[in-house]
């Protein structure tokens, strides 16, 4: 359950909140990213480290965006946009 990865690599793996769901995420669905994707949302952990962005947030955003060539199809966009939010409750 994506719930319980997520648990799992914030709470014993130490990633930060971001690499945390991008890769639960990511398994859970088999997005296949890896060590190098990884890297490009570390600095989005902590809210980019001054509380200004949700980690969270900016992990799943990647993961949607992960198999996308382009932002200028609508219908990705829109997808973006229900994501951001669902997020916000």
């Amino acid at each position: 359950m994506l719930k319980d990865k997520a648990y799992e690599y914030f709470i014993t793996k130490d990633h930060n909140c971001a690499e945390t769901v991008l890769l639960a995420i990511s398994e859970e669905y088999g997005l296949g990213i890896g060590p190098e994707e990884m890297k490009l949302v570390s600095a989005f952990g902590g809210g980019m480290g001054c509380g200004m962005l949700c980690g969270v947030l900016a992990g799943r955003m990647a993961a949607l965006g992960s198999k996308r060539q382009s932002t200028c199809d609508r219908e990705f966009r829109s997808a973006l946009r229900r994501a951001f939010r669902s997020f916000q409750g």
